[in-house]
């Protein structure tokens, strides 16, 4: 099996409202009680629309959510998107709708509130209340766009085709050329899998290295990724690379919250097992 049909490159775009506006009132006016001359530009007053809106920071908090879940599952791409192994394919489109279904959700109570919550914005910013600052309802869920596009990996071969009639001599060189900026960014995505490998067990390293650690919850989730979803990010298929992750899951699978906070002996341990895993990582990075 080829890289080309083992990985799809995976777009995610979610947009929201900024929010954001200046009040150019305020601005002069602050500007001409300080004195300030005009055209100086010393700064502008910003301030937040529907700062207090419960369902608006609930949004962010799911595009966010949704956001860190396509960067958990893909690698980074020159080409632009995200590149996903086609191992994690359904397992990717299944949570993937799942929070769509839940953004959806999410912007249909923003749709149903929008009204009410402008109507509180006079009250809450008094003299600095424009009305004109925010758009109709219409506009403003406009903003909250999504969408999820597949594409298959960029093919040289097929890419000289499409400049066949050129030459036969310019077109193997545009495949080669071609060829060698693909080979070039999945190199580089293999590299961030490997760098993001090693920020995690360097991370495991710090906290063995406590005698009194604080350990938090995200960091066995993080270590239980790279043993269970990470490996099958290795899109090169490379030996060293899978033997590493193979090393990781041998050393750290089973590695409780309970024991490095409570057992010297196991923080010992996984601090040499730290130590042997970055050694071998930095020959891959």
């Amino acid at each position: 099996m080829t890289v080309e049909s083992a990985v799809l490159v995976v777009n995610v775009k979610i947009g929201s409202f900024g929010g954001v506006v200046t009040d150019k009132e305020v601005t002069e006016e602050v500007r001409e009680s300080k004195h300030i001359s005009r055209g100086s530009k010393p700064g502008r007053y910003a301030k937040n629309l529907l700062k207090n809106w419960f369902a608006l920071g609930a949004y962010n908090s799911w595009a966010r959510r949704t956001q860190e879940y396509v960067k958990k599952m893909t690698l980074p791409f020159d080409g632009g998107g995200r590149l996903l192994p086609a191992e994690l394919y359904f397992d990717f489109v299944t949570e993937i709708g799942k929070l769509k279904t839940e953004g959806d959700r999410r912007k249909t109570t923003l749709a149903a509130e929008y009204d009410a919550e402008v109507a509180k914005e006079a009250m809450r910013l008094g003299a600095m209340y424009r009305p004109d600052d925010y758009p109709t309802k219409g506009e403003f869920i406009s903003k909250f766009s999504w969408s999820c596009d597949f594409l298959p990996l960029p093919s040289a071969s097929n890419f000289s085709k499409l400049v066949s009639n050129l030459g036969e001599d310019i077109a193997k060189e545009l495949e080669k050329e071609t060829e060698k900026g693909l080979q070039q960014s999945l190199g580089n995505a293999q590299k961030a899998l490997c760098r993001k490998v090693q920020k995690i067990v360097a991370k495991l390293g710090e906290v063995a290295s406590s005698d009194s650690p604080k350990i938090y919850q995200s960091l066995l989730d993080s270590v239980d990724e790279m043993i269970t979803v990470l490996p099958k990010q290795n899109i090169l298929k490379d030996p060293a690379v899978a033997d590493m992750f193979k090393e990781i899951e041998q050393r750290f699978k089973g590695l409780s919250k309970k024991e490095l906070k409570e057992d010297a002996a196991v923080r010992a341990k996984a601090k040499k097992d730290v130590a042997d895993v970055l050694g071998k990582l930095g020959s891959l990075i």
